[in-house]
């Protein structure tokens, strides 16, 4: 159940789900070559980096954002 998840698997699932409803991004190089974008290489991406993860988790968190200007 959720509620017996450990921290680091709470993060983990988090971070699966925020890449599930990731769409995409622009161009980008990480550790020197270009980052494809996959929900695969996105979690990974949350994970090695939580501030990224927290942007885009605001950003999801804010119903607006998915309404059209």
């Amino acid at each position: 159940s959720v509620d017996d998840l450990t921290p680091e698997q709470e993060e983990v699932r988090n971070a699966r789900g925020l890449a599930l409803a990731t769409m995409g991004w622009g161009r980008f190089v990480l550790d020197g070559s270009e980052y494809q974008f996959s929900a695969d290489n996105a979690q990974a991406l949350y994970l090695r980096f939580p501030f990224i993860r927290d942007q885009v988790e605001f950003r999801a968190e804010r119903r607006a954002a998915f309404l059209p200007d």
